[in-house]
C-alpha cells in the first residue's frame, strides 16, 4: 500500500511540474513569435533601403525578448 501511495504522489508532483513548465514556455513562445514579426517587418524596411527602421525594430525585438527571459 505504501508503494502505491508513493507512486501516486510522485505522479501528481510530475503532473504539477509539467503543467507549470508548459505555461511558462507558452508565454515565451508567444513573445518570441511577436519579436520575430517585428524583426521581419524591419527586414522589409531594410530591403526597401531604410536601415534605421531595421535597427529600431531589432532593438525593440531584442529588448522585449531579453527582458522577459532575464526577468
Amino acid at each position: 500500500m505504501r508503494i502505491i501511495t508513493a507512486l501516486i504522489s510522485i505522479l501528481m508532483a510530475l503532473l504539477f511540474l509539467s503543467s507549470f513548465a508548459k505555461a511558462q514556455t507558452e508565454k515565451l513562445d508567444n513573445l518570441a513569435a511577436c519579436a520575430g514579426v517585428v524583426i521581419g517587418n524591419g527586414a522589409v524596411d531594410f530591403y526597401l533601403g531604410d536601415e534605421q527602421s531595421f535597427d529600431v525594430a531589432a532593438n525593440i525585438a531584442y529588448l522585449a525578448y531579453l527582458s522577459e527571459v532575464f526577468s
